[in-house]
């Protein structure tokens, strides 16, 4: 339970990853079991390394996409969803900025 007295816990340890961003995808068009899964079969739109920060960009035209990380085993993980059964989903918008905070913390231990 938060508490106003205890300590921050961390925000995370940036983490260098291969980002894969395929046009928006449902749960119908991927292999496996969340949050690893083992195929993705919508359209791969962008492939981008991290620095050792985590951090990544890359240009993107205006519309609905969806984010992975590849992880162990070849696997493509994500870990959120919409309730119309999509997949990491985030929207780019003409001539802004679009910001996307990746989690990887299916190991994670609270």
């Amino acid at each position: 339970m938060p508490s106003p007295d205890r300590p921050n816990r961390s925000q995370g340890t940036p983490a260098k990853r291969t980002v894969y961003i395929y046009q928006l995808t449902k749960l119908s068009e991927v292999s496996g079991e969340s949050p690893l899964f083992a195929a993705v079969r919508s359209t791969l739109v962008a492939k981008v390394k991290t620095d050792k920060q985590g951090y990544f960009s890359c240009q993107l035209s205006p519309g609905k996409y969806s984010i992975f990380t590849r992880e162990e085993e070849d696997k493509f993980f994500a870990n959120l969803f919409d309730g119309d059964g999509n997949i990491a989903p985030f929207a780019v918008k003409a001539d802004e900025v679009t910001k996307y905070d990746v989690s990887v913390n299916y190991k994670a231990a609270f």
